[in-house]
């Protein structure tokens, strides 16, 4: 599949990245306060801070994926792949510890952890047969999908010439 070389990913997208990195910092924020400001602290006391810095990582992976200049073409899709898969398995777990674990509840978090996991995995690997060839010049390799896909490409002047 040939995709023309984006110049830009637009305003829309940027935005949308953007409400959520702030939404995620609100989170992450209304979480450490309601946390530290019980009055009885959970025994558990480095949970709080893991799950803070890993809200923290997600803000980071998003921040990344909006760096205009990135020379790395799969590096955008990739950290966004990675905060949404992380956020969506970190939710699915706090939903089932809320409700207290059950057989039901615990085979839906396996579930739900799972799917998370593999729409991360599919998505990376799906993204990485995606290639963009420079309007000039020359350039090849071969691309490591990480479901153990690979294809091998070679761009000349915008055109793609690929093998599996």
């Amino acid at each position: 599949m040939v995709v023309p070389a984006p110049t830009d990913e637009g305003r829309a997208g940027r935005v949308l990245v953007s409400v959520a990195v702030v939404a995620v910092v609100a989170i992450d924020a209304l979480y450490v306060a309601l946390v530290y400001n019980q009055s009885d602290r959970p025994p558990d006391v480095y949970t709080p801070i893991f799950v803070a810095g890993y809200l923290a990582l997600m803000v980071v992976a998003l921040v990344v994926s909006l760096i205009a200049g990135l020379r790395i073409p799969w590096l955008r899709p990739a950290m966004r792949g990675a905060a949404t898969g992380g956020m969506l398995v970190l939710a699915s777990t706090v939903l089932e510890l809320v409700n207290r674990w059950g057989v039901v509840r615990l085979v839906t978090a396996v579930v739900a952890a799972v799917l998370a996991g593999g729409l991360l995995l599919w998505g990376l690997d799906a993204t990485s047969t995606i290639l963009v060839c420079p309007s000039s010049g020359e350039m090849g390799g071969t691309t490591s999908g990480v479901l153990g896909h690979s294809i091998t490409y070679l761009c000349t002047d915008g055109r793609l010439t690929t093998s599996s």
